[in-house]
C-alpha cells in the first residue's frame, strides 16, 4: 500500500501528465455532447422530411377517392422518405456516418439513379468529420500511456535514482514492471470512467456491449503498453526512448491508415457508379426511340405475370414508362456488381491492413459495434432497393390492368429498415 501511495505522488507531481489528463476529460465530454448534438439535428433535420411527405401523401390520398386519378403520377411525383437510423452508440463513434449520405427520398423512377446518381459523402465533412468519444481512444489514450512509461527506465536512471535502487533492491527491474502494471490499471480505470461516462451521457445501460467494448479497449491498450515496455527493455536515453515511441505511434495511427486508404483506392478504384448512372439513362432515353410494346415482352420475360396486360398502343401509358425505368436498372446489374465487389474488396483490404496497425483494428470493431461502418451503410441501400421492388409491385398490379388503388391508398408500401444488418 505505501508503494502505491508513493507511485501516485510522483504521477500527481508531473504537471505534464495532469494536463494531458485534463485535456483527455474535457475532450471526451465535449465529444459525447458534440454526439448526441449531431443524433437529434440528423433526427431533426428527418422529421422534416417526413412532416413534408405526410402533407404530400394526404394530398395523394385525396386525390385517389377521385374518379380521373391518376396513379402513375404519384409514382413520377411523390417521394417516401427513407433513412438510415442511428443506433445510441453512433454518438460515441461516429465511424462514417458522419459522411454517408444518411437519408433519401424515393419515388418509382429507377433506383440507379436515385442511389447512385449523387455523392456517396457528404463533401463538408470528408476532410475533418467529427470529434468523438472513438478518437480519443484510439488517437489520444496512447498517448498518455507514452507519456507515463516510454521513459519510465532512462529517467530513473539520468535522475541517478536508478543507481540508488540497484545499491538497496536485489532487482531494479521488478520496481519498474510494478510501475508499469500500476500505471496499466491507472489508465484502464481512467479508460472504465471515459467509457461509463459515454454510456450513462446517452442512456445507455452498462450491458453486455459495454463488456465488449472495454475488452477491446483493454486489448489496445496492452499493446501499447508492451511496445513502451519493449522500449524500456532497450535502456536509451530519455530523449531517444520519447522519440522511439511517439514514431511508433505514427507509424501505427497515421502511416500505416493513411497508406492502407490510399493503396486501397488505388488498387480498387470505386469508379463504376458513374458509367452506371451514364448507362441507366442512356437506356431510358433511347427506350423512346424503341418499339415500346418489343419492350414491354421483354419486360414480360422477367415478369410473366403482368404479360396478359393489354398491348401498348401510340399513346403514352405509364406501365411502360415504369417498365422502362425498371428494366434501365435490370440493364445495369452488372456494372452494379462489379460496384460491390470493388468495395467488398477495399473492406478485405482494410482487414488485411488492420493486421499491421492496431489503431485500424480497434476502429473496426467499434464502428462495427455502433452500426456506424460501411456494412451498416451497405444494410441501408439494399433496404432500400428492397422497399423500391415493393413500390413497384405495388404499383405494378394496378397500372399494368388499368384498376384503380382502394381509396386512401391504405396498402401503400412503407419503408421500414431491417433490425439486424
Amino acid at each position: 500500500m505505501r508503494r502505491v501511495k508513493l507511485e501516485l505522488l510522483l504521477l500527481v507531481r508531473n504537471p505534464t501528465l495532469l494536463i494531458l489528463s485534463a485535456l483527455i476529460v474535457l475532450s471526451a465530454i465535449f465529444a459525447v455532447h458534440q454526439g448526441q448534438l449531431r443524433l437529434t439535428n440528423e433526427h431533426s433535420d428527418y422529421s422534416a422530411l417526413v412532416d413534408y411527405a405526410v402533407n404530400d401523401f394526404s394530398h395523394w390520398q385525396s386525390k385517389s377517392t377521385q374518379e380521373d386519378f391518376d396513379f402513375g403520377s404519384m409514382g413520377y411525383y411523390y417521394f417516401e422518405p427513407t433513412q438510415h437510423p442511428a443506433q445510441p452508440l453512433a454518438a460515441l463513434f461516429s465511424g462514417q456516418r458522419v459522411m454517408d449520405m444518411l437519408s433519401h427520398n424515393i419515388r418509382l423512377l429507377a433506383i440507379t439513379g436515385q442511389i447512385y446518381g449523387q455523392e456517396r459523402h457528404n463533401p463538408d465533412l470528408q476532410l475533418h468529420g467529427y470529434l468523438d468519444l472513438g478518437f480519443i481512444f484510439i488517437f489520444i489514450m496512447p498517448l498518455l500511456v507514452g507519456v507515463m512509461t516510454s521513459r519510465l527506465w532512462s529517467s530513473e536512471n539520468e535522475s541517478g535514482r536508478l543507481l540508488l535502487l540497484r545499491a538497496v533492491i536485489p532487482s531494479a527491474q521488478s520496481l519498474i514492471n510494478f510501475r508499469f502494471l500500476f500505471i496499466y490499471i491507472l489508465i484502464a480505470l481512467f479508460q472504465l470512467l471515459l467509457l461509463v461516462y459515454g454510456f450513462l451521457a446517452i442512456g445507455l445501460s452498462i450491458n453486455t456491449m459495454f463488456v465488449k467494448i472495454y475488452g477491446a479497449l483493454l486489448l489496445y491498450q496492452t499493446v501499447w503498453f508492451i511496445l513502451s515496455w519493449c522500449i524500456n527493455r532497450f535502456q536509451i536515453q530519455s530523449i531517444k526512448a520519447g522519440l522511439a515511441y511517439i514514431s511508433i505511434w505514427i507509424l501505427l495511427t497515421l502511416v500505416i491508415p493513411g497508406v492502407a486508404i490510399n493503396y486501397s483506392q488505388y488498387r480498387y478504384p470505386v469508379t463504376q457508379g458513374i458509367d452506371m448512372m451514364l448507362d441507366q439513362r442512356q437506356y431510358m432515353h433511347n427506350a423512346w426511340d424503341r418499339n415500346k410494346q418489343s419492350d414491354l415482352e421483354e419486360f414480360y420475360q422477367l415478369f410473366p405475370q403482368y404479360s396478359h396486360s393489354a398491348p401498348m398502343s401510340d399513346q403514352f401509358h405509364w406501365k411502360w414508362y415504369f417498365a422502362m425505368q425498371f428494366m434501365s436498372d435490370y440493364k445495369v446489374e452488372g456494372v452494379k456488381k462489379a460496384y460491390w465487389q470493388q468495395i467488398h474488396n477495399r473492406i478485405e483490404m482494410n482487414r488485411k491492413f488492420s493486421y499491421l496497425s492496431p489503431a485500424i483494428a480497434l476502429q473496426n470493431h467499434l464502428t462495427r459495434y455502433a452500426k456506424t461502418d460501411i456494412y451498416s451503410q451497405m444494410a441501408y441501400w439494399r433496404a432500400v432497393e428492397h422497399y423500391h421492388n415493393s413500390l413497384f409491385s405495388y404499383f405494378a398490379q394496378h397500372l399494368f390492368y388499368d384498376k384503380k388503388p382502394a381509396a386512401g391508398l391504405p396498402d401503400y408500401p412503407r419503408f421500414e429498415y431491417p433490425d439486424s444488418e
